[in-house]
């Protein structure tokens, strides 16, 4: 089971994510849904702040209950290592896996369609695939593999695939192979974007994404392509945290 949590803002948008968040669980059969608070003072000790503490978890795990109809909601101090949902515009919690709705209330909100994943040419991205593949499958949502490459002006061939490198094409290959063994409907685009971020928001919108998967590089950080997406897309995006830094 994947487990759902979800970060509880008092903003306008704040139950965006607590919406979208019991959506997710309803549609993968989860027991509950966990809920945290930025703003959670868990530091402090004394008594007066240790009572006010529990009762405004309290209010929030009323609160979600009240805005998502769910009986089983759970608070917890820290985010839990599954698919925390946010509505913050960057990421807070690198060592999680953390899924940024934008405007959507739920997955399907706009009609079921396919869970976009691009890739690179780093057999990182299989192992983050596996995360993305085992969330599809119980979606049951179909995945599109999403590739830019750069033109290899050696090469004649006015097909994109042509241009790949040959570390692109084992990770298409790979991704495809492993899509199949969890008994997914996929395909692969290939293309040649003048801008890798845009490529992929373009396709998204293309093939009516529902929702766009990238994994964070355990080289770069600040002005990754996930960061990019996250400021550019209109559709839902998890962003699949680096293996070196997830959450034990």
């Amino acid at each position: 089971m994947i487990p759902i949590a979800a970060v509880y803002r008092r903003t306008s948008k704040g139950g965006l994510s607590v919406t979208f968040a019991a959506d997710l669980v309803r549609r993968l059969g989860a027991e509950r849904l966990f809920v945290t608070s930025p703003i959670d003072p868990a530091d402090d000790r004394s008594a007066s702040v240790s009572d006010a503490l529990v009762r405004q978890r309290e209010l929030i795990v009323e609160d979600v209950r009240r805005i998502t109809g769910l009986a089983s909601v759970l608070f917890v101090p820290t985010p839990i290592s599954g698919i925390v949902v946010d509505h913050g515009q960057t990421a807070e919690y690198e060592d999680v896996d953390t899924l940024y709705p934008r405007l959507e209330s739920t997955l399907c909100e706009r009609g079921c369609g396919p869970i976009l994943i691009p890739f690179g040419d780093s057999l990182e991205a299989v192992s983050a695939a596996e995360r993305s593949f085992e969330l599809a499958r119980r979606l049951a949502l179909p995945v599109v593999l999403y590739h830019t490459t750069w033109v290899d002006p050696d090469r004649e061939s006015s097909k994109p695939e042509e241009h790949m490198c040959a570390e692109a094409v084992v990770v298409n290959d790979r991704l495809a192979k492993l899509a199949g063994e969890y008994g997914l409907q996929v395909k692969s685009v290939i293309e040649t974007a003048e801008d890798v971020v845009e490529g992929i928001v373009r396709c998204g919108m293309r093939e009516s994404a529902r929702l766009i998967v990238m994994s964070r590089s355990s080289k770069t950080t600040v002005g990754c392509y996930v960061d990019q997406a996250l400021r550019q897309s209109p559709i839902s995006l998890l962003a699949i945290a680096a293996l070196d830094r997830r959450r034990a």
